[in-house]
């Protein structure tokens, strides 16, 4: 009886994954998880990271990655781009990756734009400070 209950709700999730994928019509993602992070790689170099950790369904998704320096991790409009990469589809676990030299002691972050139905979306990594050899320095910031 244990076997057929869940069964039953095997069937009735895998069901209603299926329709909900099909609502979003032909060739569209219902749900995608990206993210994006950076890394110092100990040799002088940074590498920003976006990744498509998880799709529901399936879609293009056209991804700019950029790995960005600034001098004072509490104000961000003084960027300077440090590197970036592009793709016109990120695919369900795919990477994309952007890398730069360090320049002395700074602090990065990484964006990543993408579009969702039309609408331009950002999602940001964390403030790090990395050393001349590419090795984090301090705590992250917000």
């Amino acid at each position: 009886m244990k076997r057929l209950s869940r069964l039953l709700c095997v069937l009735l999730l895998l069901a209603a994954c299926l329709s909900f994928a099909a609502c979003g019509g032909e060739g569209s993602t219902v749900f995608a998880l990206l993210s994006v992070r950076i890394r110092g790689n100990g040799d002088g170099t940074v590498t920003a990271v976006a990744r498509n950790e998880f799709a529901l369904g399936s879609a293009v998704i056209p991804v700019s990655l950029t790995l960005y320096r600034v001098s004072d991790a509490q104000d961000l409009s003084q960027r300077a781009v440090a590197a970036s990469a592009q793709t016109d589809d990120l695919n369900f676990l795919a990477s994309l990756e952007a890398s730069a030299a360090v320049e002395g002691t700074a602090y990065y972050y990484a964006e990543i734009v993408y579009s969702v139905y039309g609408e331009e979306e950002v999602l940001a990594s964390e403030v790090v400070c990395y050393d001349a050899e590419g090795n984090r320095v301090g705590e992250p910031r917000g």
